[in-house]
């Protein structure tokens, strides 16, 4: 057999149209639905099958131990999976510990649109597969029960053959020890009939397929020379698409009022955030005349010891930005406060000056 051939089949296999038959079991269809959202991260990746340093910092990671054909030896191999978008695309980033691509690597997700953890129409499904004989290939699909799919049966094709685009964008590298790859595919496209319409704040089941075919070109068709890995290991595991963080609000209050040497109550309880994140505040004076009480909470205390007028600054953080604002603080005199008299006994003329202490506040 010609193994560019035979490899070349396999991989047309893999990507001309799958049939999807019958439903989940009941109870794993619960077990789906009950699985808490993961958040997307929000951040914007370029697709060139780089993850450069810090272009997926703001990416959730999910760390997978993928399985290796038996042709290879078996066992598995770690996979680090990215997930990110932001107000324009959805990106995966993929890191699989193997090197270099001999063997195709096929990555195929699938979107439960509806969230309801059963396969159907209004479901979508994207993948792309590099290889040493295929380089980069992408497909883009929908789910439809029209014919030709048989009667009951859920159907799997490729958008462009009815009339579709197909909007995956991929790269792939490596180094001496991993293949990277990027992908992207719109929140929302211009494919309305293929696709599915879906913004910052959607939720959506989610799972994601891996097939890794053998490093030995020899060994090109058959299962000993190809592994799949599947998350979650069955049904969906739904995520909530991220939003752009909008910066808190910090409202100290103003103005205050009080008398030096007594407390005075500030309040910064009607800072908000506007994602409902929860903050965190920090009060502080720059005069050491005064002093706050618990600077961390959102309701302190501060004391001043001389009169005057004094500006407090309330800082809030959300977690990932942060917002400042000022209130006057009005200090008023306090008369002082004679204590005790003490002077030595003698025995003075009118008009001498007398040495005498005394204690005041």
């Amino acid at each position: 057999m010609n193994k560019k051939y035979s490899k070349l089949r396999l991989l047309n296999l893999l990507l001309v149209p799958v049939l999807l038959c019958g439903m989940m079991l009941l109870a794993r269809t619960e077990q789906a639905r009950a699985m808490e959202p993961i958040i997307s991260g929000y951040g914007t990746a370029t697709v060139d099958g780089q993850l450069s340093q810090g272009e997926w910092e703001a990416a959730y990671v999910f760390y997978i131990d993928v399985n290796v054909p038996p042709e290879d030896g078996g066992g598995t191999i770690p996979m680090e999976m990215y997930l990110m978008n932001d107000n324009v695309n959805k990106y995966f980033g993929f890191k699989i510990g193997r090197s270099p691509i001999l063997g195709s690597t096929n990555p195929v997700f699938q979107f439960d649109v509806n969230n309801n953890g059963i396969k159907d129409v209004v479901d979508e499904h994207f993948g792309m597969s590099v290889g040493l004989y295929s380089g980069v290939r992408e497909r883009d699909g929908f789910y439809t029960i029209m014919p030709p799919c048989p009667s009951g049966a859920v159907c799997g094709f490729s958008d462009t053959d009815y009339g579709g685009t197909n909007d995956v964008l991929s790269k792939a590298t490596v180094d001496e020890e991993s293949t990277y790859i990027e992908i992207s595919h719109p929140l929302d496209s211009d494919d309305d009939l293929h696709d599915m319409n879906v913004g910052p704040g959607d939720i959506v089941g989610f799972s994601m397929s891996l097939r890794l075919f053998s490093q030995d070109t020899v060994c090109n068709y058959g299962w000993d020379c190809m592994a799949d890995t599947r998350f979650p290991a069955y049904g969906y595991q739904p995520i909530q698409f991220g939003s752009a963080n909008q910066s808190p609000i910090a409202s100290p209050g103003s103005p205050y009022y009080g008398t030096e040497g007594q407390p005075i109550n500030l309040d910064g309880s009607g800072s908000f955030d506007p994602d409902g994140d929860a903050l965190s505040f920090h009060w502080s004076i720059p005069p050491e005349e005064c002093e706050i009480s618990a600077p961390n909470s959102a309701t302190p205390k501060v004391t001043c010891y001389d009169d005057g007028v004094f500006t407090g600054i309330l800082t809030v953080d959300d977690g990932q930005a942060t917002d400042w604002d000022t209130a006057r603080i009005y200090v008023e005199n306090a008369p002082p406060n004679v204590g005790s008299i003490s002077a030595e006994p003698q025995v003075s003329a009118v008009g001498t000056q007398v040495l005498v202490d005394a204690d005041f506040s």
